[in-house]
This record gives structure tokens, sequence and C-alpha cells, in this order.
């Protein structure tokens, strides 16, 4: 089962994301969101883009601050609030290649800063959410490249020093965030049953892909 988290088509044709290149020799890049061309004589009950700033602003703050805390009242749905930790966990840097994300928006948001130390608290807060029960010991972090996925047929095969390693049991993992890490560098936990490995979680990693 593939599991994707979209917007609503209301949404999305009313709140168009445009990308914008960054200055030369700078990492910056701005996303802006494009009005409705023509405003509607009744309201609706739909978000204007400066409510889905402000909104993605909170969320982002409280999955990165409290995401034990804060972030319960504002993403309420366990599935979703889930799906929200581990996509601010894979933003965030590891200190690898960069230490520090800094993500605002025009006027005079506060911006969110994203430093290594992010990222440290949600595993716990994850494991939480899941209500995992899992010994330390069990847990196998394979650190390699991401190959080959079908999610269909619920596994993943990633390429490590002397050979691949197939893990299965990753059907509810999302599609978003494992798709385009690709070949790319990932770290992937699992635990060791009845000779398989069995997906527990994914994160991305900063390292050169091979």
């Amino acid at each position: 089962m593939i599991r994707t988290v979209a917007c609503s088509v209301g949404v999305q044709e009313r709140c168009r994301p445009w990308f914008f290149q960054a200055p030369a020799g700078s990492y910056q890049f701005a996303v802006a969101i494009q009005e409705p061309r023509q405003g509607k004589l009744f309201g609706d009950d739909l978000p204007d883009p400066s409510t889905l700033t402000s909104t993605f602003l909170a969320i982002l703050r409280a999955s990165s601050e409290d995401p034990a805390g804060a972030l319960n009242e504002i993403v309420p749905n366990d599935e979703y609030r889930t799906t929200l930790l581990k996509l601010t966990r894979n933003l965030a840097p590891t200190g690898k290649l960069f230490g520090r994300m800094e993500i605002t928006g025009t006027g005079d948001w506060q911006p969110v800063v994203l430093i290594p130390a992010s990222r440290l608290a949600i595993p716990e807060v994850l494991k939480t959410e899941k209500g995992q029960d899992v010994d330390d010991s069990e847990v196998l972090e394979i650190k390699g490249v991401l190959r080959a996925l079908d999610l269909n047929n619920d596994w993943l095969e990633i390429t490590v020093e002397g050979g691949a390693q197939k893990i299965s049991g990753v059907g509810d993992a999302i599609d978003d965030l494992i798709g385009p890490m690709v070949n790319h560098n990932v770290t992937v936990s699992a635990r060791h049953r009845k000779s398989k490995l069995l997906f527990i979680d994914f994160e991305t990693d900063e390292e050169v892909s091979r």
C-alpha cells in the first residue's frame, strides 16, 4: 500500500506554489503562493495563502522545538503528526554538510531555525507516537544508498558495502518521503526477524551519494 500526503484539489487550485531560484552563490530559494485569479463573491472555508504560511511555520516550529507538546495541539491527528515529524527530521541538517537552516515568511514572521539538535529529540517522540516497545539492542541501522523500492510489494533495497540489503514491511511508509531519496544515501532502522529485515524507520543522510 502506498501512502501519500496531499491537500485537497480545492486548496491546490486556490493556492498554487511557485519556486524561485537562489541568487548566484547563495543557497537561498523562495517559495511563493499564488492567490486565486478571481475572488469569490461569497466567502468559503478554504484557507488563504497567509493562513497557509502561518500554519506551515507554526507546524514546523512546533515539530522542531516542542514535538511532544505544542505539535499535539496544532495537529491532533496521529498519522498526520507522525508524518510531519518525519518530514521535519529529514529537513533539519545533521551537521555533516551544513549546520543551520532558516525558514521564514515575508514580512514580520519570526524565522524557524533548524539545527542538528532540532532532529535529535524527534526519534524518541516517534517511538512514543507509534507506541513502540522495541529493545534498542534489536534495532539495526543500515546505512547505504537507496537503489530500489516497491511499496506496493512492501520492500526497499539498500546498497551497502559488500552487496545489497532487502528490507520488508514498508507498507505504511510515506511515498513522498522515500520516493525522492532513490540513489541517495539513507539510514534505515530495521529489526531482524525470521531471516528477514523488517522496516522500522527511514532517515536521509547528507553524505554525498555514491
